[in-house]
């Protein structure tokens, strides 16, 4: 049972995406968001398990040994030891939040996570206003996870690398071309003149308890989309069942 045991790259990316980020959540989802990154989840799951590096829980939900997980997170920090920047993926919120206040995120870096709250909770800094612009360098961002962060500025040269974001806490967003699946819950500031038109990818959508009208989402200039759902409430006809993609799982929020 070793990192070095994995038979491919692609198992080696898999370990340390979910080692970082994926611990506890469902595993259908986690298939969904790392596809859509280049992974092959579905030989790599099952070689992963067959090595007992991971297993699924009874609510079909990914699980790692501590010690699993945090050797996985090793191999990322062994990246570069000093320079959380350096590394592919961050998923510390002191770092996070280092190389965000401080503009040092680089073209290396896959995926990163920071929750404000929690280094408000251990005072460690009080409201923050991050710039925009810190996430401009980060050219292979492909997984983003916002809480309660405070944005300023303009989103017209964020990432577009970028296939799953959660900003849960935060009321707006704007140009991501890339993009192929949006949830956004709970979010009022979300309205009928909010400029949706440049998620020309966006082949799944999911809005519950935001402010944008069913006319919007009917009139947008774009094949791509598969499913909208608003409020439960399924209003594009070309949808299967097959292509639902469930809500984001509370761990994650």
């Amino acid at each position: 049972m070793s990192f070095d045991s994995l038979p491919s790259k692609n198992d080696k990316e898999l370990f340390k995406h979910i080692s970082c980020f994926f611990v506890g959540i469902e595993r259908d989802f986690t298939e969904t968001i790392l596809e859509a990154c280049d992974i092959n989840t579905r030989s790599g799951i099952t070689n992963l398990i067959d090595r007992c590096l991971l297993s699924i829980g009874w609510n079909n939900e990914l699980k790692m040994h501590q010690l699993v997980q945090e050797m996985g997170r090793f191999e990322v920090r062994q990246e570069s030891p000093d320079k959380p920047w350096k590394r592919s993926r961050i998923w510390s919120h002191k770092e996070s939040f280092r190389v965000l206040k401080q503009k040092k995120g680089k073209g290396n870096l896959l995926g990163l996570t920071f929750d404000m709250r929690m280094l408000e909770k251990e005072k460690l800094c009080a409201s923050f206003e991050l710039k925009t612009d810190a996430f401009n360098n980060m050219d292979m961002l492909r997984i983003l996870q916002l809480n309660y962060v405070h944005m300023n500025g303009s989103y017209e040269n964020f990432p577009i690398e970028i296939r799953w974001m959660c900003m849960h806490g935060l009321g707006e967003f704007d140009q991501l071309p890339t993009l192929e699946r949006l949830i956004v819950r709970n979010c009022i500031d979300l309205v009928e003149n909010s400029d949706m038109d440049m998620l020309k990818n966006v082949k799944t959508m999911l809005l519950d308890g935001c402010s944008l009208g069913e006319s919007r989402i009917q009139n947008r200039d774009t094949d791509s989309l598969e499913l909208c759902m608003v409020n439960n409430i399924d209003i594009n006809t070309r949808t299967t069942s097959s292509s639902f993609v469930g809500a984001i799982p509370s761990d994650m929020e």
